[in-house]
């Protein structure tokens, strides 16, 4: 049998570098849902789960019905199908959908728009524009991103939206119910069942319920969040779930099936979560407790809204992610609020459960990364394991006070090492940075012929808390070996040692 040469490899032509359909087939199956997920700012899958379901992004009707979830197959081909609206397609009819909020003309990607979603999977994956004469790369010469950069994508204040129907929802927060007089009966139990969220604090926060006035954005059966970007500006809401405590343990008793977790918070479609932190806003800074929570604590992260508020009750000064997972956006956020006004320190205060502390330990070793001093306030193992599955929210008084206390008593701060970092804003406020005198005095009289400095810290022995961070240096004569080693201790049961050229934050 003779061979036809010209359907060989390498007699078939070469296509262009500038062509959109180059290795799209490929390009999906390299790039992750995470990857495009996190770009959005919207919850990441279960860990081993084979199905995501997320909300509909093509009809934003599909959510008031009992089938308006998006089914997203974790395989190669990222299948994904609405079971309202019957949308179906892959991963790049899903970016058609996160970017336009609509379903492809003629329900199938053609023309411009598929060419479209292409050069949003190409930037998403880390390849050059199409058309650009530095995309030469192949699919299998990229890595698949491990971190993606800050997001570009910024939530627009309603105020200035595009859409009159936006615009209109700006003040939507003062027709909010905060009485529980007036509340439903399911928003008045739940409000009951926390003493600490009082009607001031629910004004203060823009947090209540919300009749049947025409303008409401969800049904009775939430309790309506504000969300505020760093400047104060509003530019979104989320509506908390009153029946989630029933729907869990009922989709536990059914034996956790996948797919059908229920969600615990409804947020508004187009809100890009991610690029947000929830009590982030920079007028907080007004407020004296929490210059004195700063001053005692650093930045404190907690996970949900909630978490937020009840830290607020307690006079502490916290700001929470609106998941259990921080995305890059995030992370740069609270780093830098870290550096301007907590004085480079973060008190970590994470969900006390398997996935809340798994999320949490991604967030301390991505801060202690970026150089800041970041600690653990509790977790399920600590104090004998009697936080275990308990949320910030639920803290009394008195378990704070206990919390707090071992905080402060265990001299993570010491004032020999505090510093405000390195300056910086926070929305409209601006932040110098600046040594303290004991550290500059540490400093002068630690350093010698040889030795890294540190800024205040003791070059030959430095040892950080917060992620358990031990290096012993001998000055410049300690073995080269030595010098670089750098050894992690157990944090949430993680132990492993690593190697660097360095082991001093600079």
């Amino acid at each position: 049998m003779t061979t036809n040469e010209s359907s060989s490899p390498a007699a078939r032509p070469q296509r262009g570098p500038g062509s959109y359909f180059n290795d799209v087939d490929q390009l999906i199956e390299k790039t992750s849902l995470e990857t495009v997920l996190q770009h959005y700012g919207l919850p990441l899958p279960a860990e081993h789960a084979r199905e995501h379901r997320m909300e509909c992004v093509f009809n934003p009707d599909c959510a008031d019905t009992s089938y308006g979830k998006l089914s997203v197959s974790l395989d190669a081909a990222r299948r994904i199908f609405c079971h309202s609206c019957q949308t179906r397609g892959n991963l790049l009819t899903l970016i058609h959908g996160l970017e336009k909020r609509s379903m492809p003309a003629g329900g199938r990607l053609r023309g411009q728009e598929f060419k479209d979603a292409v050069a949003k999977l190409r930037e998403l994956s880390g390849l050059e524009s199409p058309g650009s004469a530095a995309n030469t790369r192949t699919v299998e010469e990229i890595a698949t991103p491990v971190r993606q950069a800050v997001a570009s994508v910024v939530n627009t204040p309603l105020r200035r939206h595009d859409k009159e129907a936006a615009r209109a929802l700006a003040d939507l927060h003062a027709d909010l119910v905060a009485d529980v007089e007036q509340m439903s009966p399911e928003a008045a139990q739940y409000v009951r069942s926390r003493k600490w969220m009082t009607a001031d604090l629910l004004e203060e926060w823009g947090v209540g319920w919300i009749p049947g006035n025409g303008r409401s954005l969800f049904r009775k059966n939430y309790l309506v969040y504000t969300h505020r970007n760093e400047r104060g500006e509003v530019v979104s809401y989320s509506g908390r779930n009153l029946s989630f405590e029933e729907k869990y343990l009922k989709w536990v008793r059914d034996g956790k099936p996948e797919g059908k977790k229920p969600a615990k918070h409804r947020f508004v479609s187009g809100f890009h979560r991610g690029v947000e932190l929830y009590g982030g806003h920079a007028s907080r800074l007004d407020e004296p407790y929490v210059q004195d929570s700063l001053e005692r604590f650093g930045v404190v992260v907690a996970e949900g809204m909630n978490e937020v508020l009840r830290m607020t009750a307690l006079k502490v000064a916290a700001i929470g992610l609106g998941s259990n997972r921080a995305t890059d956006a995030q992370v740069e956020k609270i780093a830098r609020f870290a550096r301007s006004a907590g004085r480079n320190r973060v008190l970590l205060l994470p969900d006390c459960d398997e996935e809340g502390e798994a999320g949490f330990q991604l967030l301390l070793w991505r801060l202690a990364e970026e150089r800041i001093d970041v600690r653990l306030g509790w977790s399920s193992q600590m104090f004998d394991g009697k936080y275990a599955n308990r949320q910030p929210e639920q803290l009394s008084d008195n378990e704070w006070a206990e919390i707090s206390g071992d905080v402060e008593l265990a001299g993570k701060y010491d004032p020999g090492w505090r510093r405000s970092g390195a300056g910086g804003e926070i929305g409209d406020r601006r932040f110098e940075g600046a040594v303290s005198d004991a550290g500059k005095r540490r400093a002068a009289l630690r350093r010698g012929p040889g030795e890294v400095r540190a800024g205040g810290r003791d070059p030959r022995r430095c040892r950080s808390r917060s992620i358990g961070v031990v290096g012993q240096l001998r000055g410049s004569r300690a073995p080269a070996r030595r010098r670089r080693a750098l050894i992690v201790e157990p944090v949430f049961g993680l132990s492993e040692r690593r190697t660097g050229s360095t082991v001093l934050p600079r």
